[in-house]
């Protein structure tokens, strides 16, 4: 359409030039500004349905990244975010994390369950998709609403320069404490590393996000550089530990 209205303009547009050369008048100056006037807009528009349309439909720019509607699809070991432009599958053990977290430390139930099967609508990049629904993680005497399911990418690096992406899944998870765990140096607990700057009864809860079905990591204040409570599965190495930062920090201020 756009370029169709284009092709029109400029067929009048020399019309009207070759008009204004064998009249001598104004006639066809007046005929090309008002095709030009009406014309001009009318194909912006149409520009701009055209890019927003063409490959699907963008529904907000943030960052620079474009999102478009889309589903987060949940499988038995994989998460699935998919729109008309973009597919990115995560497979690590999904399962086990979105039907919640047990062991001798703590347990985590998610704050919006999600099975096999389940479908969930999402705003999609290639980068960053998030749920378009929230619920609310008690947070003290606050709540903070979150997206119930994300997915960002993760950054790596060959040693020859070449750059790649993983996806980090992240949830939000209501924990509490199962013993008691003092603050300061890490301890080994329930088959993790735990590490909290708070000490906790049993009992406490623990307000926290999930990435990628095992890591825990608190949710505080807005303003928190970093969580006051982390737990990773033992065996987890600092490359396991930056990926799970990346992704609390974009869930808590995920749109």
């Amino acid at each position: 359409m756009a370029y169709d209205l284009t092709i029109w303009a400029v067929g009048c547009t020399v019309i009207s030039h070759q008009r204004r050369k064998k009249k001598g008048g104004p006639e066809g100056t007046r005929m090309s500004r008002i095709v030009m006037a009406v014309v001009i807009p009318v194909f912006i528009i149409e520009w701009m349905g055209f890019c927003t349309v063409a490959k699907g439909q963008a529904v907000s720019m943030r960052s620079g990244a474009v999102f478009e509607e889309g589903l987060f699809t949940v499988g038995e070991k994989f998460v699935e975010a998919k729109s008309d432009v973009a597919v990115s599958i995560n497979y690590d053990g999904l399962a086990r994390g979105l039907s919640g977290v047990s062991n001798g430390a703590f347990a985590c139930t998610p704050i919006y369950p999600l099975k096999n099967g389940d479908t969930v609508a999402a705003d999609i990049s290639d980068y960053e998709s998030w749920s378009r629904k929230h619920a609310p993680l008690k947070i003290g005497t606050e709540e903070l609403r979150l997206p119930v399911l994300g997915m960002v990418a993760d950054r790596h690096k060959d040693p020859d320069g070449k750059e790649w992406f993983t996806m980090a899944t992240v949830f939000p998870m209501v924990c509490n404490a199962k013993v008691n765990i003092k603050a300061g140096a890490a301890v080994h607990l329930g088959g993790y590393v735990i590490q909290t700057s708070r000490s906790l009864k049993a009992g406490d809860p623990i307000p926290a996000v999930c990435v990628d079905g095992d890591a825990i990591l608190s949710v505080g204040a807005a303003n928190e550089a970093r969580p006051w409570f982390t737990a990773f599965p033992d065996g987890a190495d600092s490359d396991d530990h930056s990926r799970a930062l990346m992704a609390w920090g974009k869930e808590k201020h995920a749109p």
